[in-house]
């Protein structure tokens, strides 16, 4: 009997060692992880900062595969220039390609001039000049989608075409008055224009009037149009059918 109990004795303090040794460890190693954390969000917010580019916590091989969706292509993450032209390669023309967080760059946007492109959106990236020169050099397109992607009023005006672009959407950028006046010469082919959640204000709106082509406007979260800024410009474009309101009423909208 005496036995048995010096035997659980050995076994419970023998627990108690080993489970103050994980703790030990687990909580020697918490700071890695609260460490590689910090550098993770750090790297995200540097993402969307202009001109700065900290380095990635992936591998620098690591690249999204692009997939087919619909009627056309989409990547949902990083992409290479290699990528982008054996792809162009394999399926010229290439019709519809949408680039979500693909860090893209205007070396991997001129891979795309040629190949049939007519419908190019692309998500959360860090643009500048540089990458809408490539893109208003792709003669092909139709529909030019930029969602999100830290545009200021200034850079918007390197988007320069093509002239035969009916669709153009730049919601969630800082698109503003300067890129309005810009609109009316450069894309007079435009049928659908969206500028949500932008810095746009009621007043240059007018300067829209010369777009007899333009059958809708989008203005949802526009924190500098206001009802008679709408009035006016219904006026000024009875043909076309303007669309306002609050934000989530954009995806409303949409499931119509």
């Amino acid at each position: 009997m005496t036995t048995i109990q010096g035997n659980k004795k050995q076994i419970t303090l023998f627990a108690a060692i080993v489970i103050a040794l994980v703790t030990s460890a687990i909580a020697a190693m918490l700071p890695l992880f609260r460490t590689e954390n910090a550098r993770s969000v750090d790297a995200s917010y540097a993402y969307l900062e202009k001109g700065e580019h900290r380095d990635s916590l992936l591998p620098y091989d690591l690249s999204a595969a692009i997939v087919p969706e619909k009627d056309g292509w989409v990547a949902n993450g990083p992409v290479t220039t290699m990528q982008l032209e054996e792809f162009v390669r394999e399926h010229k023309p290439v019709g519809q390609l949408k680039l979500r967080n693909s860090d893209i760059n205007a070396e991997h946007l001129s891979s795309l001039a040629g190949c049939g492109l007519t419908y190019l959106g692309i998500y959360n990236n860090d643009l500048g000049p540089d990458e809408l020169a490539a893109i208003s050099r792709i003669d092909s397109l139709k529909s030019i989608l930029l969602e999100d992607n830290n545009l200021t009023d200034s850079e918007l005006l390197h988007l320069t075409g093509p002239a035969g672009v009916e669709s153009l959407e730049l919601n969630q950028n800082q698109a503003g008055d300067r890129f309005i006046e810009h609109l009316p010469a450069t894309f007079p082919n435009l049928s659908f224009l969206d500028l949500s959640r932008t810095g746009v204000h009621g007043k240059s709106l007018v300067k829209l009037a010369g777009m007899s082509r333009l059958r809708e406007l989008r203005l949802f979260a526009c924190r500098e149009v206001g009802i008679n800024d709408l009035k006016a410009l219904k006026k000024l474009l009875p043909s076309t059918k303007i669309k306002c309101g609050a934000w989530e009423e954009r995806f409303q909208d949409r499931s119509q």
